[in-house]
């Protein structure tokens, strides 16, 4: 999985995604990332700078369960908080 952060685009955090059909085949599995991805941004989105972020999904990340995703982007999103504080 790879997190882009682009430039802010207004006053608050807007997330997109790159879910690829050739990457993830199955649309319900499709269907349930994008369900993860967005429960995770919610709960994380009054901490997160005024950025547009988009989430780059491979092949891999069918090896990995729920709670090893939702981790992988709690990881993330304070990545994120620390560089863009920094900046």
């Amino acid at each position: 999985m790879t997190i882009l952060v682009g430039k802010a685009a207004g006053e608050n955090p807007r997330l997109g995604f790159a879910l690829a059909r050739k990457q993830v085949p199955s649309a319900v599995k499709r269907n349930v990332l994008k369900r993860l991805f967005r429960e995770s941004f919610r709960k994380n989105q009054h901490r997160l700078p005024p950025r547009d972020i988009v989430i780059m999904v491979r092949r891999d990340i069918l090896a990995l369960k729920p709670p090893e995703i939702r981790k992988k982007l709690a990881q993330h999103w304070n990545s994120i908080i620390e560089t863009c504080e920094n900046s």
